[in-house]
């Protein structure tokens, strides 16, 4: 490991690999430092994304696809579903082989990657920070200098943090998310479903993901406050027995999915903030891998221009990243966060209602675009009792 670098990011998930990639590609000198030991694992991910969006970031290569998602399924608390059909509606990835690809083709374009490395603090000098302290095995620290810094370091990073951005939350921001992989079950391979009622999963829905003929992510999320009756686990494990009967367990993952916060905390100074350490989670389903990935694309695009001296002030910095992305994303992600903080006040009842309006809205419709304003619109139309939903979302405080 050197001393210096153009940039240094921290973690390597989808938004640390990508900016990486993008910034050796351009001839700068990166290093990327991963605290675990292997990239790619754990896998704490549904590992669904949209195809089309996906598509506008990366090419998607066949070893990556587990399957390819033409139909959803939503499923009421009364058991009423609609069914929605939508060319390359999204993939269900092998999010670990495309994380490991994305490592070595990172490493190609000259990168040097450091896992089972830990970024510890973040200093700064006058408006920009210069170093950045590592501790690697045997509890070496080290200290590597650079022009730019990613923090690309997760929900769990606290790189930001150290460096003055307050990016805590509050349980009401955020949600428990359980996953279990199963295998030996009975599912459609092309369609993702979707359930949501106060007794299946409290102010978030459970979802079926295809990974194969018979093996399929199946997991739930659920609002973190004192009041539910029973732990996440206990209600994942009803929903199976619900759905499935019995199935064998392939594996285990958890973690949380905070809500967006806005564009306060994506950058300072020569610190870029991206994906989930940035929050720029889709608050209503919780996905969150396109958005990194777009994230970390664009900060790498901002690096460049500043580490080649194309720009030179922080002001000129922020007006590529962050401000690139939000003009892209900002509007989107506020629209789903407020859909969301309507959703978890509705009763099963009024869920009921909501998606036999949706049925009865899509039966009339071809599905070429996915635009929530113009769907929560039509709903409104089909059920005008639903006008609180529109004035809970448009209306400005």
């Amino acid at each position: 490991m050197n001393t210096r670098y153009d940039v240094v990011v921290i973690g390597a998930g989808p938004a640390g690999l990508m900016a990486g990639w993008v910034c050796a590609r351009a001839g700068l000198s990166v290093l990327m430092v991963e605290k675990d030991k292997q990239v790619g694992w754990p896998v704490n991910c549904a590992e669904a994304v949209p195809g089309r969006s996906f598509e506008k970031i990366i090419r998607p290569r066949p070893a990556w696809i587990k399957t390819q998602v033409e139909r959803g399924r939503l499923v009421a608390p009364g058991g009423r579903y609609f069914d929605l059909k939508y060319h390359k509606a999204g993939y269900v990835l092998d999010r670990l082989r495309m994380e490991q690809d994305l490592a070595e083709e990172f490493k190609a374009s000259g990168g040097e990657l450091a896992c089972a490395c830990r970024a510890e603090n973040i200093n700064i000098k006058g408006e920009r920070f210069n170093t950045l302290s590592l501790v690697t095995n045997g509890n070496n620290v080290e200290h590597v200098t650079a022009d730019i810094f990613i923090a690309a370091d997760g929900v769990e990073g606290t790189i930001a943090r150290t460096a003055g951005i307050n990016n805590r939350y509050s349980l009401d921001e955020t949600e428990s998310l359980l996953q279990y992989q199963l295998a030996g079950v009975n599912i459609e391979k092309d369609m993702l479903e979707f359930y949501v009622g106060n007794n299946i999963a409290p102010g978030a829905y459970a979802w079926v993901f295809p990974c194969g003929e018979d093996i399929a992510n199946v997991g739930l999320g659920m609002q973190c406050d004192s009041n539910r009756r029973l732990k996440v686990s206990a209600y994942l494990e009803k929903f199976i027995k619900n759905r499935f009967g019995k199935a064998l367990i392939v594996r285990k993952s958890g973690g949380t999915c905070p809500r967006y916060q806005g564009r306060r905390i994506l950058a300072r100074g020569n610190l870029l903030v991206v994906g989930d350490a940035a929050r720029v989670l889709d608050s209503l389903s919780g996905a969150g891998i396109v958005n990194a990935l777009l994230s970390g694309q664009i900060a790498a695009g901002a690096a460049i221009a500043f580490v080649k001296k194309e720009i030179k002030t922080i002001r000129e910095l922020h007006d590529l990243y962050p401000r690139q992305f939000l003009d892209i994303k900002h509007h989107e992600l506020t629209m789903y966060l407020k859909i969301k903080k309507f959703m978890v006040k509705l009763s099963d009842y009024e869920l009921d209602d909501l998606v036999q309006a949706l049925d009865e809205y899509f039966v009339e419709k071809n599905l070429d675009s996915f635009n929530p304003v113009i769907i929560i619109l039509g709903v409104i139309k089909k059920r005008p009792r639903l006008i609180k939903m529109a004035r809970h979302l448009f209306y400005k405080r």
